[in-house]
């Protein structure tokens, strides 16, 4: 028979090991009705919920168990779970622990391809990448910084980025130094120590640009040098914008000469201007524009041919054979009537 001392010691271990069960099963549910209900770094909200504290994070050790631990602040803190460097640092955080041991302390950093920056983990984005804020777009150079426009990656002004999109070079205007062609930040020029323009292409008035070299007459333009860089002698239309021959000449076979009239001096028959622009009816010779043989002159504008009656301006026996031709109609016709 045991005695009354060791009896009340059993019912007091009793009594201790099963409120101890029970306070703990009270404790590590949500419901509540004070803080006395809740785990440790925990409180009773509105006597119906345990929630964590501040400082505090929950970690579910179960469907219905929970447990309050502190929360990481800046990148180094000790930690146990990725959700206590999350809050603070952000969902590009870790909590990293060394290989193999997984059930010690780790220290709180961003996770792979992210940066720490103003106390938040951004992911890292190259030039070019998507992007949401600024501090997503990362580069090599320090004290120069990328930023995020319409929703991409994009380098500070007077800045062109590298081919792996990981950095922002300086880019250099017409004219500025440069090391490579990509250093050239203006549209179809080169690097030759100096900014300059692509072949085929001439630098504007303004200096600001590359426009393209007409190749013939009548190509589009907007200066007139972009005309004559490779068609001496013309100009660009300032209505039209086309390049033509320049006032004073006319176009042959797609090159401009000096125009003179028939007995103008010359030094080529191409300069040699009549109004029908035949040039096999007119030669220069002597210096001077005139018409070639078998061809009259006609108004000191063009050279007719008086043997041919059709087609072409009539002159001349030309002339007489259409109007004799004309009176002969003429008389017939009102001979019918009589």
């Amino acid at each position: 028979m045991r005695s009354p001392t060791i009896l009340l010691y059993s019912i007091l271990l009793c009594v201790t090991y099963f409120g101890t069960a029970v306070f703990q099963q009270l404790n590590s549910g949500r419901e509540c009705k004070n803080d006395g209900d809740c785990v440790m770094n925990a409180y009773c909200f509105e006597g119906k919920m345990c929630l964590c504290r501040n400082g505090f994070v929950a970690i579910n050790t179960s469907k219905k168990t929970f447990i309050c631990v502190n929360e990481a602040s800046n990148v180094g803190d000790v930690c146990q779970y990725d959700i206590q460097c999350g809050k603070a640092l952000g969902i590009h955080s870790e909590c990293k622990k060394n290989i193999g041991e997984a059930d010690k302390a780790g220290r709180c950093q961003c996770k792979q391809d992210s940066h720490y920056q103003d106390g938040i983990c951004y992911p890292n984005s190259r030039i070019g990448e998507a992007c949401q804020v600024n501090d997503n777009c990362v580069i090599l150079t320090p004290n120069l910084a990328a930023y995020c426009d319409h929703s991409r990656c994009v380098c500070p002004p007077y800045y062109h980025p590298d081919d792996y999109g990981t950095d922002c070079l300086p880019s250099s205007d017409l004219g500025g130094p440069c090391i490579t062609d990509d250093d050239c930040i203006t549209m179809n020029s080169r690097c030759r120590n100096v900014c300059e323009c692509n072949m085929g292409y001439i630098v504007n008035e303004k200096r600001t640009d590359c426009l393209k070299a007409a190749d013939k007459l009548h190509d589009p333009c907007d200066e007139d040098k972009q005309c004559s860089e490779f068609l001496p002698r013309s100009t660009c239309d300032p209505i039209r914008k086309r390049c033509n021959c320049s006032l004073g000449l006319h176009e042959v076979n797609g090159a401009c000469f000096q125009s003179a009239r028939l007995h103008e001096p010359c030094t080529q028959k191409e300069e040699c201007l009549i109004d029908s622009r035949d040039l096999s009816r007119i030669e220069c010779n002597g210096g001077f524009c005139i018409c070639a043989e078998h061809y009259e002159m006609v108004n000191r504008s063009d050279c007719i041919d008086p043997r041919r009656t059709f087609p072409g301006t009539p002159t001349g026996v030309g002339v007489m054979r259409q109007i004799n031709t004309s009176l002969m109609m003429v008389i017939t016709a009102i001979a019918a009537l009589w």
